[in-house]
């Protein structure tokens, strides 16, 4: 069988149209392949077979039982080579099929599943996911994360090897001019508890002169909307809500600086490689991130922004003043400008071509 004959289904909980990631390692895939996506929403490019899967639940148990059996039924009758299972919460579907109808499974990590804060002080629930981890991933030989050190994790805990593909955008080939203000903080990604979203509304009340943007929705948001008008800085916080993935970049464009401030009491956010991280990035915006070891490692080599030395608002306004530093800031600016063609998708996607085109040569030794 010839590469172009090798279908591949990727399995996901996520919001097609928002999940930027799958969305560029599917184009990626559709080069050489034919290439499906299971998930909620919707998506219509003509280089990929969306299906979505819309539960009537919204979160909680009812909803990954109901998304994981009509995604078990799905997969029984969908044409595919290559089941690709997009972390934990899929993952045992997207294995009972591949051994019933004798597919290969890959698994593709995009966090530290089993250590996020929703399942923190919750053991029974907790525990659930360590044995469908164990019980899925234990002898699974085709896996990958976002970053290295979840790679040296999941390989110590799971006995595999883990291939990185890190979670960065495309070059931009939109000509976009950065206007910074010198006043507007972002920040890009969910609202939930422990992304620091709460801790930059705060700070707003020492950094006067200061403003807020955030682009995303969560479980949280209505809370810091509450938050923003308890302190009286509501008239500085602009809540965006989700934005389309094109219109990201100019989001990011009218800004000063990025906040990337996480809870390390989370261990799957001490281990995280945020794809946000690389976006600030890619716009040139000098970035306030935890002392976490990837941030840690890009930071020696890209010389970028500030690490903050704890999760609190005295912290971040540390950082913030820091970047105030006119040469400082500068200087991170050029770094970022000089960094971002490395960590490009352009680079990331060979890795990811390679990956599979490794597992398609045995794949058709078998045949």
């Amino acid at each position: 069988m010839s590469v172009g004959s090798k279908h591949i289904v990727i399995c996901s909980t996520s919001l097609a149209e928002y999940d930027r990631r799958i969305q560029r390692i599917a184009k990626t895939l559709s080069s050489g392949y034919e290439v499906g996506w299971i998930s909620r929403g919707s998506l219509s490019v003509d280089w990929l077979t969306h299906r979505g899967l819309n539960p009537i639940f919204g979160k909680g148990f009812l909803f990954y039982a109901f998304f994981n059996i009509r995604l078990f039924f799905k997969l029984l009758f969908v044409k595919s080579d290559i089941i690709c299972a997009v972390d934990l919460d899929t993952v045992l579907p997207c294995y009972l099929v591949a051994k019933l109808r004798r597919k290969t499974l890959v698994f593709d990590a995009h966090e530290y599943f089993v250590e996020v804060p929703e399942l923190e002080g919750r053991d029974f629930v907790k525990n659930f996911w360590v044995r469908i981890e164990k019980f899925c991933l234990s002898k699974n030989k085709y896996n990958y994360t976002v970053g290295p050190e979840l790679a040296k994790i999941f390989a110590e805990r799971l006995g595999q090897k883990y291939e990185v593909i890190k979670n960065v955008p495309f070059k931009s080939k939109q000509k976009i001019e950065k206007k910074s203000d010198g006043k507007t903080m972002v920040y890009l990604g969910m609202v939930n508890e422990g992304r620091g979203v709460e801790l930059a509304i705060k700070s707003l009340v020492e950094l006067t002169d200061k403003k807020l943007k955030i682009i995303g929705s969560g479980d949280v948001e209505e809370k810091m909307k509450t938050l923003a008008k308890k302190l009286g800085v509501e008239d500085r916080v602009v809540f965006k809500g989700y934005v389309q993935p094109d219109s990201i970049e100019l989001e990011l464009s009218t800004c000063w600086i990025a906040l990337n401030m996480l809870n390390p009491i989370s261990k799957s956010y001490y281990y995280s490689l945020a794809n946000k991280f690389f976006d600030y990035m890619h716009v040139g915006l000098p970035t306030v991130n935890m002392a976490f070891p990837e941030y840690q490692a890009i930071n020696e080599n890209t010389k970028s922004g500030v690490l903050a030395s704890a999760y609190t608002s005295d912290a971040l306004i540390e950082a913030v003043h820091k970047l105030e530093e006119g040469a400082f800031y500068s200087a991170c600016v050029d770094n970022m400008m000089a960094s971002k063609y490395y960590y490009s998708w352009d680079n990331e996607s060979k890795s990811l071509l390679d990956f599979y085109a490794d597992i398609v040569k045995i794949l058709n030794i078998k045949n």
